[in-house]
C-alpha cells in the first residue's frame, strides 16, 4: 500500500520517474515472486528406486515457505520472464502493469485452487499480454508472444498461438474483463519501487532548497555592501589636513620678516604678517634685544638735536 503520509503529488513525481528506468533484476525478482504466490502449483517429486518402500506423501508447503520445488524440466519463473522482456523490449510500465492483474487474479481464485507445473509461467504470460494491449496502441501479435515465449537452454519448453489465445481467454473471463488501471492501484502495487524514489526525490529537493536559500542570501549581501558602497559614495567627505612637518626646530623661533623704513632709516617698522606665530622663548629674547637697540638709537638721536632737553621721536605713540 502507498505511504499514508506521502502526498499525491509526491506519487505521481515518483511513478513518473519510475516509470521512465530501464528494466532491472530487482524488478525481475519481484514480478517472479508475485506470479509464484497466485496460485499453488504441482510439486515435482524425485522418483523413488524400486527396491525401496513408497515414501508418505510430502507436506503442503506452508505459507511462509510458498515456493514449491523446482522442475528440472522447465525454465524458474524469473528465467522465463528476463527471456520475455529480452525478446519483446517490452518496456517498465507494460512490464509492472502487469502485477495488477496478478493481484486481482489471487482475488478471484479460491484458496485451494491448484494449477500445472507451468500454471505459473501461463499466468504471467497472460498478464503480459492484455497489460500490452490495454496500454499500448500497437502491441505484439499472440503469434509473435508465442515465439517469445521459448527459453534458451529449454529446447522443449515454449507455447504455441492456440495455448497463448486460450490462456488469454481463460485470464478475460476470470478478471470479467476488468482491465481498467487507475493511479491509485499503480501506486498501491509498486509501493516497494516508489517509497526509495520518493526518498530520494525529497532529499534532492530539500538540498535544492539550501541552495536557492544560499543564494539568495549571497544575493541579499551583495545588494547590502553595494548600497553600502553607494551611500558612503554620497556623504560629503572631511577635508583632511596634511601636518606639514617643519624642516628644523629653528622655524617655530622665527621673528616674522622685518623692512626698513624708508622715511627713516634709523627705524626698523615689523611687517604685519597674517600668520599668527606663538611666541617662544628665543622669540622674547629677541624682543628684548631689539627694545634695547631702539632705546640706545632714539637716546643718540635726542643728544644730536640744537635744544637740549628736548627728547625727539619720529614715532611718538611708539610706547616702550
Amino acid at each position: 500500500m502507498a505511504s499514508s503520509t506521502s502526498t499525491q503529488a509526491q506519487n505521481k513525481a515518483a511513478l513518473d520517474h519510475f516509470i521512465r528506468l530501464p528494466v532491472s533484476r530487482e524488478m525481475v525478482k519481484y514480478l517472479a515472486h508475485k506470479a509464484s504466490s497466485v496460485i499453488q502449483c504441482e510439486q515435482v517429486v524425485p522418483p523413488q528406486p524400486r527396491h525401496l518402500p513408497p515414501t508418505p506423501p510430502a507436506t503442503p508447503p506452508s505459507q511462509e515457505d510458498p515456493q514449491p520445488p523446482q522442475d528440472l524440466s522447465l525454465p524458474s519463473v524469473e528465467a522465463f520472464i528476463t527471456s520475455l522482456v529480452q525478446q519483446s523490449h517490452v518496456q517498465v510500465p507494460t512490464l509492472m502493469t502487469s502485477l495488477v492483474y496478478l493481484a486481482r487474479l489471487k482475488q478471484k481464485l479460491p484458496p485451494v485452487a491448484k494449477g500445472m507445473r507451468c500454471t505459473v509461467h501461463r499466468i504471467f504470460l497472460a498478464s503480459l499480454i492484455l497489460a500490452a494491449k490495454n496500454l499500448n496502441d500497437s502491441s505484439p501479435k499472440n503469434k509473435h508472444w508465442a515465439r517469445y515465449s521459448s527459453v534458451s537452454g529449454w529446447a522443449n519448453f515454449g507455447f504455441s498461438t492456440t495455448e497463448v489465445n486460450l490462456m488469454e481467454k481463460q485470464l478475460l473471463y476470470l478478471l470479467d474483463w476488468n482491465l481498467g488501471i487507475t493511479q491509485n492501484d499503480l501506486y498501491c502495487h509498486l509501493e516497494p519501487f516508489l517509497a526509495p524514489i520518493r526518498g530520494w526525490q525529497q532529499q534532492r529537493a530539500e538540498k535544492a532548497m539550501q541552495t536557492v536559500l544560499l543564494e539568495r542570501e549571497a544575493k541579499e549581501l551583495h545588494q547590502l555592501n553595494l548600497s553600502n558602497i553607494a551611500h558612503q559614495a554620497q556623504r560629503p567627505r572631511l577635508e583632511r589636513r596634511v601636518y606639514d612637518s617643519p624642516q628644523s626646530m629653528c622655524s617655530y623661533g622665527r621673528w616674522p620678516s622685518t623692512t626698513k623704513d624708508v622715511s627713516n632709516p634709523f627705524i626698523i617698522a615689523p611687517t604685519i604678517s597674517r600668520t599668527l606665530v606663538v611666541p617662544s622663548h628665543p622669540q622674547r629674547i629677541s624682543r628684548l634685544l631689539l627694545r634695547r637697540l631702539f632705546r640706545k638709537r632714539l637716546s643718540n638721536f635726542s643728544h644730536g638735536c640744537k635744544r637740549p632737553g628736548v627728547r625727539v621721536c619720529a614715532y611718538p605713540d611708539l610706547r616702550f
